[in-house]
């Protein structure tokens, strides 16, 4: 191996390169480059034209440019991002001061581990954030075929060299606490969520009432108009709402969405089951209570059939 410095006919001043032989008499072929700049150019093949940069590797056909980092049988990082800013104590998982690190999932089958450190010295959230910048207006289609600003897509093998979708049935997308399954998103796009806390009766509460409350409420705080005749006024029974879960106490005008509540979607689930109960049980006491029998037999087939379950509960 060679190494030169600022002068001769083959060399740029101010840049050292480092040659290698294979019997030291055969042309150099140039390896390694250092500009007067400071940056490193390392290329095995010996070819800048393709912008290359490969460790513990020879060959990456499907890279025009780029860098390729060859781990061999190495399951710790193979990439970390550190700042003296960063004192994290999760040092179980990545020193101190790494706040990035990027690692295989499963040390013989590969998959990848992005994790973001955070210390204690900021806000209590947001150790890992994903940005989508689009430099347009955002698609508005709602299709099979439609895209969001920021895009999550899971795929599996064909069986061949290529991929495919994800089978009706199988888990497209999960979100986990620490290693117990909270939501999965299925292939077909149906959402299930582990949290049963919700399960719980409500029938002491007038859902169908209590739920125009809540629109009655926060249409009259946006400006909007509702249904003359169809206002109810109950801000009691919002309250119980709120305690009880299914909404979100209501933003102030600090953070610029004043009454903005966010809806529990399991909770609001069995709120709407409740609800459709309680019609039909109100139904179900005007047929028993008020109708003749006459009147009875006239009735939907499968209205019968209902009242007919209810009273055998």
């Amino acid at each position: 191996m060679e190494a030169d410095g600022d002068s001769g006919s083959n060399d740029t001043p101010g840049r050292m390169t480092f040659h290698t032989t294979a019997d030291g008499s055969a042309t150099p072929t140039e390896r390694l480059r250092i500009n007067s700049a400071g940056d490193v150019i390392i290329d095995q093949a010996g070819n800048y034209a393709t912008g290359k940069f490969m460790i513990y590797e020879t060959a990456n056909t499907k890279m025009g440019m780029g860098i390729t980092l060859n781990q061999a049988s190495y399951d710790n990082e193979i990439l970390a991002f550190k700042s003296s800013d960063v004192a994290h104590g999760m040092t179980a998982l990545a020193e101190a001061d790494t706040f990035v690190s990027i690692a295989k999932h499963a040390p013989t089958s590969g998959g990848v581990v992005l994790d973001g450190f955070k210390d204690a010295d900021g806000t209590a959230n947001r150790a890992a954030n994903i940005f989508g910048d689009l430099g347009e207006a955002a698609d508005t289609t709602d299709t099979s075929s439609s895209a969001g600003v920021v895009s999550i897509r899971g795929r599996v093998t064909d069986g061949g060299t290529s991929v495919q979708a994800v089978a009706t049935t199988g888990n497209l997308f999960s979100v986990d606490n620490n290693a117990t399954a909270r939501m999965l998103i299925k292939g077909d796009g149906t959402v299930h969520a582990s949290d049963t806390s919700w399960a719980t009766a409500l029938d002491d509460l007038p859902d169908a009432v209590a739920g125009r409350a809540l629109v009655t409420q926060r249409t009259e705080e946006t400006g909007g108009g509702v249904l003359a005749g169809y206002n109810i006024h109950a801000p009691q029974l919002v309250d119980v709402l709120e305690e009880r879960g299914i909404v979100t106490a209501a933003e102030g005008p600090e953070n610029g969405h004043e009454g903005h509540r966010f809806l529990n979607l399991q909770k609001a689930t069995k709120f709407s089951w409740d609800m459709g109960f309680q019609n039909f049980l109100f139904l179900w006491h005007v047929v028993k209570e008020v109708m003749t029998p006459e009147q009875i037999d006239r009735l939907p087939a499968e209205f019968k059939a209902g009242i007919d379950l209810l009273e055998a509960a």
